[in-house]
């Protein structure tokens, strides 16, 4: 018959804890005393406690990391100079920015400021003469031509002030074109393209022609294009230019809706209205960030 234990003292699990997280666990025999069950339970109790924390520390660790998001765009001493007969222009002078992922940044600044040229690099529209430009940690300069139409099509969604729909396609036709240019099939980029209408309030005009639709549904379904590919970074260039107040309030509550669902937005304006709007806002003029 088993004689009855004190309750085990600190160091006893101590020392049983240390024997216990060194060896592998063994078997308990159900014929020991319950008293000595007892407590190598809660010494194996302790150490799962001990383990969990552990666990707890590193994800809270690894979540603390997660705060500072990656940089989404990263921009050093960009230069683009452009030949203009004998003479030359610098459209960008030397352009240094950092975008996060998940931020909503407008660039503001006057007409030939360079917005529109920076964001034509960043996109992998334009190449710099100077400088360095890394989207998604991949240097752009490095890409060749085949690399950048990659760059285009799967990581950036660019708005046009001028829309730039097609007006021999259907609403829907523009929208997954991004996708035929990737190799997507017909019914899998035209199911994607519908769906992303209907996020946008656009399904009704989905099969319509582009010269049926309003100013504020063509930004839309310019909007459309831009996400259809899923892309890691919204650029928009002067995406209320040719709308009329209204809409424009309304595009501009739709990008804070993408913005507050993780989207990466950069937006060029020359309206402080607009880009007050944005979760933060950076100036150019002449070609070189102002502040």
């Amino acid at each position: 018959m088993c004689q009855r234990l004190r309750a085990p003292s600190l160091k006893w699990i101590s020392d049983r804890r240390r024997s216990l997280l060194c060896s592998p666990p063994t078997a308990v025999n159900v014929s020991t005393c319950p008293e000595k069950i007892s407590a190598t339970l809660l010494v194996r109790s302790l150490r799962s406690v001990f383990n969990t924390r552990t666990r707890r520390s590193s994800h809270k660790s690894q979540s603390l990391d997660s705060v500072s998001a990656p940089l989404a765009v990263e921009a050093h001493d960009l230069e683009r100079v452009y030949a203009s007969g004998t003479a030359t222009v610098a459209a960008l002078a030397g352009v240094t920015l950092a975008v996060r992922s998940g931020e909503f940044v407008a660039v503001m600044g006057p007409s030939g400021s360079g917005k529109s040229t920076l964001l034509n690099v960043i996109a992998g529209l334009e190449r710099p003469t100077g400088g360095t430009i890394r989207v998604g940690g991949e240097d752009l300069t490095k890409l060749d031509e085949q690399a950048l139409a990659r760059h285009r099509s799967k990581r950036v969604g660019m708005v046009f002030q001028a829309f730039n729909l097609l007006p021999r396609y259907r609403v829907v036709e523009n929208v997954a074109l991004p996708l035929a240019f990737a190799g997507t099939g017909r019914a899998l980029r035209l199911a994607k393209a519908r769906a992303l209408l209907e996020r946008l309030g656009m399904s009704a005009r989905a099969e319509h022609r582009t010269n049926e639709l309003s100013g504020g549904e063509l930004q839309r379904a310019a909007i459309a294009r831009a996400l259809v590919s899923d892309p890691a970074i919204l650029l928009a260039d002067e995406p209320t230019g040719n709308l009329d107040s209204a809409n424009g309030a309304a595009l501009i509550a739709l990008f804070k809706e993408l913005h507050a669902q993780g989207q990466t937005v950069l937006l060029v304006t020359h309206d402080a209205t607009i880009a007050a709007h944005a979760e933060r806002t950076v100036r150019m003029r002449d070609g070189r960030m102002v502040d």
